[in-house]
């Protein structure tokens, strides 16, 4: 899309033809609510593609769907393209797993705690947050299931227990934490699996989920970029922060917040400074109102992260 600003470096967005799109739905795909979906911006056009969002659950997705021969050609071999080194987009995955750990709950964790990173590449995050329970002591031991397509090429480690699979099927629930870090905005019937990770959770146990929240954006800046087919759902504050009642989650919001930057000062400066830039005004508004916010004036953040509970 000549023109056009692009969300990250590691997307792109593919113009998709007529016969890789399903037909309109008619329901929202986040919440399943048949209610009013109000037109955000345009995704592609010739055939257009619309960016719908959900007055019930304030989750925005794509009217047209890709199908499934469409998604499987365009993530064939994307890591190679796009990060051939790590099966993961973020740099500095010690960085990340400190944040993760600095905002889950230190009681959602156990002496041998299983982890679930859900779509984590090579699940070098859920390997450095491992490493890290151990060295603070909040776990003596940590199972990692990684639930991911190239799962067979996941990092091994000396400091825990990997396990692979390559999707959700036959998963045994008792998970202390589950990770779905820059995953769900990519799957196109994403409440299923919403409630399928969230019962994999032990009473007590946390789920962390970091989302693109671009679509505040697409209103302001009609060329922006939301690199569709690879981003079908866009997920912000609204939605997360009420996500407990709209899909019935016996659950309560640990962290809400504007998500961490993936990329680093060091990979790439410029970008690293200008989405620091975007979300400071939003941490300083959650830093202000603290706990008794309804929502925010400063929706121009760029992406999202959550930290929810299940109830004890």
């Amino acid at each position: 899309m000549a023109g056009t600003i692009a969300l990250t470096p590691f997307h792109v967005s593919r113009h998709l033809g007529e016969d890789e799109l399903l037909e309109p739905g008619h329901v929202c795909p986040v919440c399943l609510s048949n209610g009013v979906r109000q037109k955000v911006g345009v995704l592609q056009e010739d055939p257009s593609v619309d960016l719908l969002v959900c007055t019930r659950c304030r989750a925005a997705s794509a009217d047209r769907m890709p199908s499934e021969e469409a998604l499987a050609s365009y993530y064939g071999g994307y890591y190679e393209a796009y990060a051939p080194d790590e099966h993961t987009t973020f740099h500095d995955t010690g960085r990340f797993a400190q944040h993760i750990l600095k905002h889950v709950p230190s009681e959602a964790f156990a002496p041998t705690t299983r982890l679930l990173d859900f779509g984590g590449g090579d699940g070098s995050v859920a390997v450095k947050l491992a490493e890290l329970l151990v060295a603070t002591g909040r776990s003596n031991f940590v199972e990692i299931m990684l639930v991911d397509p190239t799962a067979d090429k996941a990092l091994s480690t000396k400091n825990c227990e990997l396990s692979y699979r390559s999707d959700l099927d036959n998963v045994e629930p008792g998970f202390q934490l589950v990770l779905a870090s820059a995953v769900l905005e990519h799957i196109p019937r994403v409440n299923g699996v919403i409630h399928e990770l969230f019962d994999l959770l032990v009473d007590g146990g946390a789920f962390y989920a970091r989302t693109p929240y671009a679509a505040p954006l697409k209103r302001i800046l009609p060329r922006f970029d939301l690199t569709f087919p690879a981003h079908v759902h866009d997920m912000g504050v609204d939605f997360w922060d009420r996500v407990p009642e709209t899909l019935g989650l016996d659950a309560r919001v640990v962290r809400s917040a504007p998500s961490i930057v993936e990329t680093s000062f060091r990979a790439s400066p410029i970008r690293a400074f200008a989405a620091q830039l975007l979300k400071a005004p939003a941490f300083a508004e959650l830093l202000l109102k603290g706990k008794t916010r309804r929502s925010l004036r400063w929706h121009w953040v760029g992406g999202w992260e959550v930290v929810l509970q299940r109830g004890l």
